[in-house]
């Protein structure tokens, strides 16, 4: 498997430390935590006293495990996720000062019972921005080595799931404790802001057919394929068809619709069940 390669291309070699790139929120069979499952046979393939830092995807389910078995984690501060590269860089400056004994990276994590919901974690705009704005400020100061919170993955049925706040700091565990309590307890200050309050089907292609505004894009929150939807509903494709609503594109997963259309070939008319 993955891993297993992993190691046969390691073995042999000699290094200073382990930089990895994990997601933060994988479910596998068997492991509820997949990426505390790899962080483990690292540390068992590998030692405790090698240096082993890790980036994470800002919609990690961060553990318990993950925490006590990492260095530092650095997670991503954007989402839609535009910073990776950045915070790779962040990462990789962390591994570079630890292998030459200039820090000593020491990690805290707070989580508080709290899962995000996906409308409100745009971190651009709305609640999140300025947390991560504050986590940004906190790092240009300098006291700490990496800020960072997650969202977590909401889809993942899992008992380590939610938002937390994670801070690396150089050799101060209280420092990095009294951090990550403040920023959990922002997130957790929020937890009134989060109401979805979304408009049903009908309600939503309504306001779209008289919004004077083109074009409009019409999400269904629940048939989310990033957590595991099949995309195939059609509770908006009815209303619009209901409501008269002509000049609109659906886009709904049907390979049977699909064989059929390459059947009917370039030009050739076809009806379709959707």
């Amino acid at each position: 498997n993955m891993l297993e390669r992993v190691f046969k291309r390691l073995k042999g070699e000699s290094f200073d430390g382990l930089l990895f790139a994990l997601h933060g929120a994988m479910v596998l069979e068997g492991h509820e935590d997949g990426d505390g499952y790899i962080l483990e046979r690292l540390r068992a393939e590998f030692g405790n006293d090698l240096p082993l830092i890790s980036t994470l995807d800002f919609h990690a389910n961060i553990s318990d495990k993950m925490v006590e078995l990492t260095d530092a984690l650095v997670v991503y501060q954007s989402n839609p996720h535009v910073d990776q590269r950045q915070r790779g860089k962040r990462a990789a400056s962390i591994m570079r000062r630890f292998v030459a004994g200039e820090v000593k990276p020491t990690q805290a994590m707070v989580r508080h019972p709290i899962i995000f919901p996906i409308l409100h974690q745009n971190t651009t705009y709305g609640p999140m921005q300025p947390i991560i704005h504050g986590l940004k400020d906190l790092e240009a100061s300098g006291d700490v080595l990496a800020a960072s919170i997650t969202a977590g993955f909401p889809y993942a049925d899992v008992p380590e799931i939610g938002a937390v706040s994670v801070i690396v700091t150089d050799g101060d565990p209280e420092a990095a404790q009294q951090h990550a309590q403040r920023f959990a307890d922002e997130i957790w200050a929020l937890r009134d802001r989060l109401d979805t309050n979304l408009p049903d089907a009908k309600e939503a292609v309504r306001l779209a057919n008289e919004s004077d505004v083109e074009p409009v894009v019409l999400v269904e929150m629940g048939d989310n394929v990033g957590g595991g939807s099949s995309a195939d509903s059609t509770f908006i494709l009815s209303e619009l068809v209901a409501q008269n609503s002509e000049r609109s594109v659906v886009v709904v997963y049907d390979p049977e619709s699909v064989q059929a259309c390459v059947a009917a070939g370039i030009g050739g008319e076809v009806s379709l069940n959707v």
